[in-house]
C-alpha cells in the first residue's frame, strides 16, 4: 500500500517542473527548500520516511525477539528519529553481549528458514 502511494505521489509531484527544477540542481539549498514547499512533495517524503521506519522498526523488533534485546525505546526512537533508533539498538544489542554469554545472531546474515 505504502509503495503504491508512494509512486503515485511521486509521479504527482515530478510532473510539476517548478518541482522538478528544484530537486534537478540538489547542489542549490534554496531550489530543494522550494520543491519541498509543495504539498505533493511533501506527501511523497512523508511516504518515503513512513515506509523506511517501518520496516528497520520490523528488522529492530524481530532482531529484539530473536536475541532477547530490549527494544521499546529503539522503536520508538526509529519512529520519530528514524537513524537513530537503529543507532540505539545497536548499542543495546553491544550492551547485552558484553552483559551475556550467549552469542548474538545477526538477523541480516542468517535465514529466518529452519532447515532441520
Amino acid at each position: 500500500v505504502l509503495s503504491g502511494l508512494y509512486v503515485y505521489l511521486s509521479t504527482i509531484s515530478l510532473s510539476d517542473p517548478e518541482i522538478l527544477e528544484g530537486f534537478s540542481n540538489s547542489q542549490n539549498l534554496s531550489a530543494l527548500t522550494k520543491a519541498f514547499s509543495y504539498p505533493d512533495t511533501v506527501a511523497t517524503a512523508w511516504a518515503h520516511f513512513i515506509a523506511a521506519d517501518l520496516f528497520v522498526g520490523r528488522w529492530i523488533y524481530l532482531d529484539g525477539l530473536r536475541n532477547k534485546v530490549f527494544t521499546a525505546h529503539s522503536l520508538l526512537l526509529c519512529l520519530f528519529f528514524g537513524p537513530t533508533g537503529i543507532l540505539s539498538h545497536l548499542v543495546t544489542r553491544k550492551v547485552k553481549s558484553f552483559f551475556s554469554e550467549d552469542e548474538l545472531v545477526d538477523l541480516l546474515a542468517t535465514s529466518n528458514v529452519d532447515t532441520k
